[in-house]
């Protein structure tokens, strides 16, 4: 639907099928003036080419609102499109969910939690202007991934947000779901990724890059224990949470906002170098919401970073040394603190977790690349700081096996 200034109603468009439910999500303006949209489909019409159980949909209508083409992604599990933006050779890119092991999609990690549902993995799929894949990730482990947000970074790769309860994979074992974030390069390829929170469900709606090229990523949590910092909002009901991470996904700040009652901010957005505006709804009567006006209200904050900042980043490179690097027959790593090491974990660049195993000698892993074929890969460190389970990731260089 589009609408003028005044709310007047100009033009509108259903889109989807006949015989299902169809569902938007997230919409984009194009560079012609048109728009691009996502969501998912339930429609099995013929000649609408659902893959089966739901598909994510795709639709490009021009600035009339008239449908230029529509896709049916997915296989046939279920599917979905819960973000969808251009990119800078006009085509799109979109993040959602996914949970079937065929048709458009390849490289997917969950399993059945039951004989009928599947966990599903965080799907990014890049499309070209008429729709087209190009390339598509599946992202997570074993365990339920969700997908919130993606956006387009400076340097022409994607940061995706969302949640993990990927125990399994390159995310760490927590008994609920973390805030987690990817940072890919053009090509859809892993650069790093993170995860937030305690033991209670956290999760990440919006993100955005920041003008010095950092992120402020924002969402929910359920949390009171981690990195959580809830102050008298400590209780058993959601707050907004907003992190601010540097260029390498490292903390840099962090703040809860919220009182008694349950709260989550949906999107925020960087006003000017230092403040924010953080819109979300709450259920909360006390402290900031005093102005609370029954049932569930929504908010508009404006947010300056906490006064006494705690930097939460830890530089991995004062716990671990990687030699040599790139590497021919092995690759040493070096735990400069080895005390504060809990594991140490090897995987592919798809985040895929490898079978090969370092020795562990006091403070020195040995890892034989034997097995191994050429090519990018990446260990994990998991480490207590400041009685907080953290880790972070590094690349080595495998450049050929003997």
């Amino acid at each position: 639907m589009n609408l003028d200034t005044n709310g007047k109603i100009l033009w509108q468009t259903c889109v989807g099928g006949l015989a299902g439910n169809d569902y938007l999500y997230s919409i984009a303006e194009t560079s012609d003036g048109g728009y691009i949209a996502g969501g998912l489909t339930g429609s099995l019409d013929e000649g609408f080419n659902n893959h089966g159980g739901g598909d994510a949909y795709v639709v490009r209508v021009d600035s009339t609102g008239y449908i230029l083409w529509q896709k049916c992604l997915g296989g046939l599990g279920g599917e979905s499109v819960t973000s969808i933006i251009n990119t800078s050779d006009g085509g799109f890119i979109f993040t959602g969910d996914v949970s079937s092991d065929d048709g458009d999609v390849v490289g997917y990690h969950g399993i059945f939690s039951d004989s009928s549902w599947k966990f599903p993995d965080v799907w990014v799929v890049k499309l070209d202007t008429v729709g087209k894949i190009m390339w598509q990730r599946c992202l997570g482990g074993y365990g339920d991934d969700k997908a919130g947000v993606i956006i387009l970074t400076n340097d022409g790769g994607y940061l995706v947000g969302g949640g993990s309860l990927a125990s399994d994979s390159i995310l760490l074992e927590h008994p609920s779901s973390d805030m987690w974030v990817s940072k890919l390069n053009a090509s859809g390829v892993i650069e790093w990724q993170k995860y937030f929170g305690g033991s209670g469900i956290d999760y990440c709606f919006s993100a955005k890059q920041t003008g010095e090229g950092g992120y402020i990523i924002a969402g929910v949590t359920n949390s009171t224990d981690g990195i959580l910092n809830r102050g008298s909002s400590n209780n058993n009901f959601s707050d907004g949470w907003i992190i601010k991470l540097s260029d390498s996904g490292n903390i840099n700040w962090q703040q809860c906002i919220g009182g008694l009652g349950g709260d989550d901010i949906c999107t925020i957005i960087e006003a000017n170098h230092n403040d924010y505006v953080a819109c979300g709804v709450t259920n909360s009567h006390d402290g900031l919401f005093s102005e609370f006006y029954g049932g569930t209200d929504l908010f508009v904050a404006k947010i300056h970073p906490p006064s006494s900042v705690v930097s939460y980043s830890y530089d991995v490179s004062n716990l671990l040394k990687i030699f040599p690097n790139p590497s021919n027959d092995h690759v040493q790593f070096q735990l400069i603190k080895a005390e504060t090491i809990q594991k140490v974990e090897i995987f592919d660049l798809m985040g895929g977790k490898l079978n090969s195993k370092a020795e562990l000698h006091q403070n020195v892993a040995l890892l034989p690349t034997s097995l191994l074929i050429p090519g990018t890969y990446f260990v994990r460190v998991t480490y207590m700081y400041n009685n907080i389970l953290d880790a972070s990731t590094l690349p080595f260089v495998v450049l050929h096996s003997q």
